[in-house]
Formats: structure tokens, C-alpha cells, sequence
């Protein structure tokens, strides 16, 4: 095969390697709020949830820090609040430092599932940071 002939029959072949690289791109998903009352869990995308054409999605966590030297034993505390498109909700706490401190990798785009106890102390949170996940709209 001379010169010419491998050069267009590669430019022939360059689109098609190239088709199954072009469906991969840009992967976009959408997590919106999914609580489950009976296994103690909820989980969705922040952006998700801010984008939901409905007015009632929300995901949230926040951290709060208290002074040891008032009295109270742990200095920090976490509540995760969930609500879905119906107005279901659900919500954990944790004075636990190891739980609390996935929180630290939330960030505005990410997505957050939870479990909780029996007395809505939340047993687990994980955090997913994706370029997948939806950014937050206006």
C-alpha cells in the first residue's frame, strides 16, 4: 500500500475512533431529591434539587461550632435537611467529628446522600463531587 493510500484510508478511520470518544463527552446526569423513609435515606444533587421545576426541592447541610468551655462536650455539629418535589422531608444531626467532617467536601455542585438512625443521628454522609452533576441555575 503506497503513501497515499494509508494516508486516506487513516482520515477514513479517524471519525469513527473517534464517534465512541464523542458519546462520552460531556456527561451530564440529574439527581434530583430521593428520600426513602424506610431504609433512612435521602440523597440529591444540590444542583438538582436549586434547578427542580417544582418550588419545594432542597438539599442542605449545615456545620455548627460551639465553644467546648460553655459546657458543651462536642464542638461541632452537623444537620442535613432534605425535601422533595411533594414537600416529603427528612433530616439528620451528628455531633460525631468523622461525620461531620465529609461535609468539608461539599461544594455547590456536588451531590450528598445520608443515613440516619432511628433517632436522626446521621450514620453516614457521602459526598460526590462529578462534573456530571448539574450546576445550580439562577
Amino acid at each position: 500500500m503506497n503513501k497515499r493510500a494509508c494516508f486516506v484510508a487513516l482520515v477514513a478511520l479517524v471519525p469513527a475512533l473517534t464517534v465512541p470518544l464523542a458519546a462520552l463527552a460531556g456527561v451530564k446526569s440529574d439527581a434530583p431529591v430521593f428520600i426513602n423513609l424506610a431504609q433512612r435515606s435521602a440523597s440529591g444533587a444540590l444542583g438538582s434539587a436549586r434547578n427542580a421545576q417544582d418550588t419545594r426541592s432542597q438539599v442542605r447541610c449545615w456545620l455548627e461550632g460551639f465553644d467546648p468551655s460553655v459546657g458543651i462536650i462536642k464542638n461541632t455539629s452537623l444537620t442535613c435537611f432534605f425535601q422533595n418535589s411533594v414537600g416529603q422531608q427528612a433530616m439528620c444531626h451528628s455531633n460525631e467529628p468523622s461525620v461531620a467532617a465529609a461535609v468539608h467536601a461539599l461544594g455547590t455542585d456536588s451531590a450528598l446522600f445520608v443515613q440516619w438512625d432511628p433517632q436522626g443521628r446521621c450514620t453516614m454522609v457521602q459526598v460526590s463531587n462529578d462534573s456530571a452533576w448539574a450546576p445550580k441555575g439562577p
